[in-house]
């Protein structure tokens, strides 16, 4: 770095911008910007960094999580860092049932395309038709989709394949075809300790943040008025619903 400055220019140059730097500083207090809110958010954030890197960070460098507590991790619970078998899968929802007869045949004469703009342009779920249906990766116990939806994609073998039957679920009936599976992986110590040591770790510094509140809680004199919070109203009629 000190070689780039070794010319009267290059060090003239590096003046020039501190000047420049200073001169900007000092014309945006001028006009106030200091006191500008988003200014004063990344101010306050940058002092948060600052503490949390004396008070937790700097603290917990030496402190490594040992081989002794990464097995003990998971000689505790292996299961724990298994993943189960899951599918992705897409399905039409339609209420009237002679109607749905009518799509699961096109369904099942189609391809993943030609499902997708079915689901696009027939399906009553709101909440997925715009995204041709997609459900995404679900296991076998998931809480969404529907059991009777679960259950049916994971009997299918073949990625593509449409369910034969409707399903019938939720005052309505679906279409389901099974757009991806995922095997299950059993994982040995060797192949988990890496995700086990940064759980540890992150458990460890979230223990340590909790430790400075409760510290800062002791210090400081906070009050929190939890009634005020249930009167806040939010209104988000215009922000569509998200699965």
């Amino acid at each position: 770095l000190q070689a780039r400055f070794e010319s009267p220019e290059r060090r003239k140059e590096f003046l020039d911008n501190l000047v420049r730097y200073e001169l900007l500083v000092y014309e945006a207090k001028r006009r106030g910007y200091a006191d500008d809110p988003e200014v004063v958010s990344a101010r306050r954030n940058i002092m948060i960094q600052e503490l949390i890197k004396q008070e937790v960070d700097q603290p917990l460098a030496g402190k490594e999580i040992s081989d002794e507590e990464v097995q003990a991790a998971y000689d505790a619970n292996p299961k724990e860092f298994d993943r189960p078998a899951q599918v992705r899968a897409s399905h039409i929802f339609i209420k009237d049932r002679a109607k749905a007869a009518g799509v699961l045949q096109k369904a099942k004469a189609g391809d993943r395309t030609a499902f997708t703009k079915l689901a696009r342009d027939e399906s009553e779920d709101e909440t997925t038709k715009a995204d041709g249906g997609d459900l995404r990766f679900f296991t076998a116990d998931a809480e969404k989709p529907p059991a009777a939806v679960r259950d049916a994609a994971f009997s299918l073998d073949k990625v593509g394949t449409v369910y034969p039957e409707l399903i019938a679920n939720g005052g309505g009936y679906h279409i389901v075809m099974l757009t991806g599976k995922r095997a299950e992986l059993k994982r040995t110590y060797e192949q988990a300790k890496r995700a086990i040591r940064h759980k540890l770790t992150r458990k460890r510094k979230e223990a340590a943040m909790a430790a400075l509140k409760e510290r800062l809680l002791k210090e400081v004199e906070v009050e929190v008025d939890y009634e005020a919070l249930e009167q806040v109203k939010i209104d988000v009629s215009d922000i569509p619903a998200v699965e």
